[in-house]
């Protein structure tokens, strides 16, 4: 798909397991590449701050643009990605699960001062 830069703000272990806070940033749309399909057992959310982000949530595809929000209930299948060069939302979820935690468990550190890129 590109990059996510994931910002934890609150955590689990912070909101004593109801509720996460994540702001996650994400790359254009890379060529030839498969947008991955969620789905958690916890309802979300996700609010644009700055770009465009497009998602398909069950068999409904939208553009979301800076101040829209997507609601996402529990189980229910949903895809996101980015069309324009930098989108940055806004994540919440109930509970201790949901994408921001689980983009956070399959990522690394980033120790850089510079944004990832990726060659054409």
């Amino acid at each position: 798909m590109g990059y996510h830069v994931v910002h934890p703000l609150v955590t689990p272990v912070l909101s004593e397991g109801t509720f996460t806070i994540t702001k996650i940033s994400v790359s254009e749309l890379l060529p030839n590449v498969t947008v991955p399909v969620n789905q958690f057992w916890n309802h979300m959310g996700l609010q644009v701050l700055d770009g465009q982000l497009s998602a398909k949530v069950g068999l409904k595809t939208v553009e979301l643009i800076e101040g829209d929000v997507l609601f996402i209930p529990a189980n229910t299948s949903f895809q996101y990605w980015s069309e324009v060069g930098f989108t940055r939302s806004m994540h919440f979820s109930t509970g201790t699960g949901g994408l921001g935690s689980d983009l956070i468990s399959k990522g690394k550190n980033w120790t850089s001062p510079m944004w990832p890129t990726y060659a054409s």
